[in-house]
C-alpha cells in the first residue's frame, strides 16, 4: 500500500500536489467544439500519459479534451490525418513519459508515491455515485433513505475489507 510504504512528511508534502494536478483533471467538464488537429496530437500524448498514472484513464482525458466522439468518429470514418496525429502523439508519450516517470521514481521515490496517492484520491470527485443537481458529489444524498444508507455502509465495510486483509495477510507471511 502506498500509503503505508511512505512517511507522513512525504504525504503531507506530496499528497496534496496529486490532489492540485488531479482533481482539475476529473473536475473539467467535456469539450464539444470540434477540435482543433494540434489536440489529436496532445490527446494522444495525455491519453498515454494516463495509462501510465494510476486513478487517471486515458479515454476520460479525451473526453474532458472533447476528443472522445471525435476519435471514435474519425475511426469510423477512417479520417487518417487525425487518427495519425493521435497516433504520433501516443508514440512521442510511449518514447518520453516512461523514462520521465522511471527517472523521478528512482530518484524521488517517497515524493513520487506521495503524488500518486493523491492522483488516486482525486478521482473519487469523479466516480462518487451520488451526485446533486448541480453534478457536484452529494453526501447528504445517502441519508434520504435508511435502506440505501445501509447499502451503502455494508459495501463501504466490505471495500475496507478487501483491501486491509490482504494487507493484513501479506504482513503476517513476510514475518
Amino acid at each position: 500500500m502506498l500509503i503505508r510504504a511512505n512517511s507522513r512528511y512525504y504525504l503531507l508534502r506530496f499528497v496534496p500536489i496529486g490532489l492540485l494536478v488531479g482533481l482539475p483533471i476529473v473536475v473539467i467538464q467535456p469539450n464539444s467544439l470540434e477540435p482543433p488537429l494540434w489536440l489529436y496530437f496532445v490527446g494522444g500524448a495525455s491519453a498515454f500519459s494516463a495509462w501510465l498514472l494510476p486513478g487517471i484513464s486515458g479515454s476520460m482525458v479525451l473526453l474532458m479534451l472533447g476528443l472522445w466522439l471525435p476519435t471514435l468518429e474519425a475511426i469510423g470514418n477512417f479520417d487518417l490525418t487525425k487518427l495519425a496525429l493521435l497516433l504520433a502523439g501516443v508514440v512521442v508519450a510511449f518514447a518520453v513519459v516512461p523514462r520521465l516517470l522511471k527517472t523521478a521514481i528512482k530518484r524521488y521515490r517517497e515524493a513520487m508515491q506521495g503524488v500518486f496517492v493523491g492522483l488516486v484520491v482525486s478521482t473519487l470527485y469523479r466516480v462518487w455515485p451520488w451526485r446533486a443537481d448541480s453534478g457536484t458529489p452529494d453526501l447528504a444524498g445517502i441519508g434520504n433513505d435508511l435502506s440505501q444508507s445501509i447499502v451503502v455502509g455494508i459495501c463501504v465495510v466490505v471495500g475496507i475489507a478487501c483491501v486491509l486483509i490482504p494487507v493484513v495477510w501479506a504482513d503476517r507471511n513476510a514475518t
